[in-house]
């Protein structure tokens, strides 16, 4: 079978056990704990990882994709003519565009992480901190540390400001740090994790 194809098998059969759980449980707690939607979900897991490369960290999208996916089904959201084949397609370009490119995730956390030093390996997850209490420093500074450890770390590597378009996440400044986030991006210590291709990584 096609790695493709049996990827997409997997999610439509991931799918019908979540609607299936839906019918036959009459709460919420009861419809996260079904059995059989759970042993889908670990049969799409296991069908994945057959069909990337070893290397691929896959593990958090898919898994956030599929969660919020079920969380539809649970609140009558879901069609199933429509959003079963979105959810196949979804997946399978997810994947695509992981294997592609090097991406992390970053969580801020709370000000009690600010005493952890700049970089903190936990085996799986890191803990940036570019924040020193003891010495305050501006946005730009704090954005040029944040990134700075990544790199140094992780072997993240950042496309110049100058090649993108003005809309781009990496002029986090004004948009995120000051309007959206109240200095949560990069001014609170960030948990990191992968989430894609570990080509040339560290």
């Amino acid at each position: 079978m096609n790695p493709n194809d049996a990827v997409t098998n997997a999610c439509r059969k991931y799918i019908d056990a979540v609607i299936r759980a839906k019918k036959r449980t009459a709460t919420s707690e009861h419809f996260w704990k079904d059995k059989r939607a759970d042993r889908a979900y670990r049969q799409l897991c296991k069908t994945i990882e057959v069909t990337v490369p070893t290397d691929l960290k896959w593990w958090y999208t898919i898994w956030d994709l599929a969660g919020s996916t079920a969380e539809q089904v649970l609140e009558g959201h879901f069609d199933e003519k429509i959003d079963t084949p979105r959810f196949c397609h979804q997946v399978l370009a997810y994947l695509d565009v992981l294997a592609g490119y090097k991406w992390i995730a970053s969580l801020p956390l709370e000000h009690v992480f600010s005493t952890f030093p700049p970089f903190t390996d936990f085996g799986g997850f890191y803990l940036v901190n570019p924040c020193n209490p003891e010495s305050p420093c501006e946005l730009d500074e704090l954005l040029k540390r944040f990134r700075d450890i990544l790199t140094e770390k992780l072997n993240v590597d950042f496309v110049p400001p100058k090649d993108l378009n003005s809309n781009s996440y990496l002029n986090l400044g004004d948009h995120f740090f000051e309007n959206k986030t109240d200095g949560y991006i990069p001014g609170r210590p960030q948990m990191v994790i992968r989430v894609g291709s570990r080509v040339n990584a560290s």
